[in-house]
């Protein structure tokens, strides 16, 4: 292990639009006692010098990994950063946020608190809110969990199968759920869902209940954030059916929980085999099978709405 306590895994691809005001949001930190790492995906404009010019200014150990033969996938970047992470504790971050200059401090207060409860060996996971911005870093809601209809408290492995409540940026694990959980399958919807997943299964997962970073809306963001209403609503049932709708959803979170099964399927409990073995095959089951599936596992969403189209989708 090397000096920094907390490694911060960015994984980033054309990202010199917003990357300096997000450095400059790690220059501010009050915790100082972190790395930076960084995968860049074979940029093809300025982030690499970018990031060598905040190497001075950073003031703190700033590693960029070798780019890879070709550009891949989103995913297949934070699986390779995570990979490189050496630090007791990790955290992930986006190039086009800004965190709040107690980001890191008041992570890791929580994540010192819950090893104190669960014990230093437990694997745990931390997550925090997002204030959600445009653009012009003009505020759109102080909440993204309220911006999203989103329960931080829905941490159960059931709840977590369908729906994931932890949003990357915000995330820091420790070394014993970072070892459990890696390396990130490619069958995984996200990094972060599946992280949540393994601390779900055995660990704990503790919450922030406050806004740590600015999550910036500008358009092309890999994952967004899509305000929850009446209009929401109607998108989502129009898109039901469609190619990457919600039956498509419904198959890359199954897919996933495959993986899941395959992985851990000796240090799951009975219980929770059968009741991931359950969704895994859901789609192997008859129409009115697939419901009650869903209703002896308690395998629902958050709100009425989300739930009628998951009856729909499956």
């Amino acid at each position: 292990m090397r000096g920094a306590t907390i490694d911060i895994l960015l994984a980033v691809y054309n990202g010199e639009r917003f990357l300096r005001p997000f450095l400059d949001s790690l220059v501010r930190q009050s915790f100082r006692d972190f790395r930076l790492v960084v995968s860049d995906n074979r940029s093809s404009d300025h982030t690499n010098s970018i990031l060598e010019e905040y190497r001075s200014e950073l003031t703190h150990p700033l590693l960029i990994l070798p780019l890879p033969d070709a550009v891949a996938s989103a995913h297949t970047n934070f699986a390779r950063v995570t990979e490189a992470a050496e630090g007791q504790y990790v955290m992930y971050a986006d190039a086009d946020d800004i965190w709040h200059a107690d980001k890191i401090g008041k992570t890791f207060a929580a994540m010192k608190a819950a090893e104190r409860k669960f014990g230093a060996t437990t694997p745990i996971l931390v997550h925090s809110d997002l204030a959600v911005v445009n653009e012009q870093l003009h505020c759109l809601d102080t909440s993204f969990w309220r911006y999203q209809f989103i329960d931080p408290r829905r941490t159960g492995l059931n709840q977590l199968l369908l729906q994931n409540c932890v949003t990357g940026c915000t995330v820091m694990l420790n070394r014993p759920l970072l070892e459990l959980g890696k390396p990130v399958p490619p069958d995984a919807c996200a990094h972060d869902h599946w992280f949540a997943l393994v601390a779900s299964a055995f660990g704990h997962i503790a919450v922030v209940p406050e806004s740590l970073i600015d999550y910036r809306q500008h358009g092309r963001n890999v994952t967004g954030a899509k305000q929850w209403g009446p209009r929401y609503v109607a998108e989502r049932a129009r898109r039901l059916y469609a190619a990457d709708g919600a039956r498509q959803t419904i198959a890359l979170n199954i897919q996933q929980a495959q993986a899941f099964l395959s992985r851990f399927r000796c240090q799951l409990s009975s219980e929770q085999v059968l009741m991931v073995q359950s969704f895994a095959g859901i789609r192997d089951r008859g129409i009115l099978s697939r419901r009650l599936t869903l209703v002896r596992n308690a395998l629902w969403k958050r709100g009425v709405v989300r739930n009628l189209g998951l009856l729909l989708a499956i």
